[in-house]
C-alpha cells in the first residue's frame, strides 16, 4: 500500500516545512498549524484522524473511526466523530483534553482511504486528504496507462456508480468521495470502421506489392 502524505495548505504549509527541514523541531515537538478544511465536511467512517497535539506524542497518531462513528483516543477512550466538521471536532477535543493538559495545541486533520483501480500503473488502496483532487489521486496511483481513457472515470460506492462525469481537478471534498469508495480508470475502446479497414488493407497491399517488386518476397 502506497500511503500519500497530508497536504498542508497555505503559509502554514511552507513555515512547518521550513522549519522542519532545518532540523530546528522534530514532529512530536514542533508546534502545529491548522488544516484548513471547506465548511460542509465532515468526517466519516472509515476516515483515519491524524492528530497531533503539541509536546504530546503519546496521545498523538492516527485512529480510524468505526463504522458507528466512533474514534478510540487515548485518555478519552471512544469518541463521536463521524458527522462532525473538523473545526467543531478540533474544538471538542480540546476541551476535552484541557482536563489533562494545560491549554492543549491540537492539529486534526483527515485522510480518506480510497481504492484506485483500473487502468493505472499501481492500482491500489490510497489514503488521501479530502483537499486533494482526482488528478493527485490517479498520480498517487502512477498515473494513467498507456491503454487509460482519461474521459472514463467513475467512483463507484458500495457497488453503486456515484459519480461518472466530474473534473479530474475537483477535491474529494466537492465531489463528496468517502472512505471506502473506488475510483476505476475505464480502458480506451478503438473503434474499427469499415473506411479503417478498407485503408489498412489497402497499405498491406500496396506493401506487399512493392516488396515483390523490389525481390524481397518471391513472385
Amino acid at each position: 500500500m502506497q500511503v500519500l502524505q497530508y497536504m498542508r495548505v497555505g503559509v502554514a504549509a511552507i513555515a512547518f516545512a521550513g522549519a522542519a527541514s532545518l532540523g530546528a523541531q522534530t514532529p512530536d515537538t514542533a508546534r502545529v498549524f491548522p488544516v484548513v478544511y471547506p465548511r460542509t465536511l465532515t468526517v466519516q467512517p472509515g476516515d483515519v484522524l491524524h492528530v497531533r497535539i503539541w509536546r504530546e506524542a503519546d496521545l498523538s497518531g492516527d485512529f480510524t473511526v468505526a463504522a458507528n462513528g466512533e474514534v478510540v483516543l487515548p485518555k478519552l477512550g471512544r469518541t463521536q466523530a463521524a458527522g462532525i466538521s473538523p473545526d467543531s471536532l478540533q474544538r471538542q477535543l480540546i476541551n476535552a483534553y484541557a482536563v489533562y493538559l494545560r491549554n492543549p495545541a491540537i492539529d486534526i486533520s483527515i485522510g480518506r482511504r480510497i481504492s484506485v483501480l483500473g487502468q493505472v500503473k499501481s492500482p491500489g488502496s490510497y489514503r488521501v486528504d479530502p483537499t486533494q483532487t482526482i488528478a493527485d489521486l490517479i498520480t498517487a496511483a502512477g498515473g494513467f496507462t498507456g491503454s487509460a481513457d482519461p474521459k472514463k472515470i467513475r467512483i463507484t460506492r458500495r457497488g453503486t456508480v456515484v459519480l461518472t462525469k466530474f473534473p479530474q481537478y475537483a477535491t474529494l471534498a466537492e465531489l463528496q468521495v468517502n472512505s471506502g469508495d473506488e475510483l476505476t480508470v475505464d480502458k480506451r475502446k478503438f473503434t474499427i470502421t469499415p473506411r479503417g479497414v478498407y485503408a489498412s488493407l489497402s497499405a498491406t497491399l500496396a506493401l506487399i506489392y512493392l516488396a515483390k517488386r523490389s525481390g524481397i518476397v518471391g513472385k
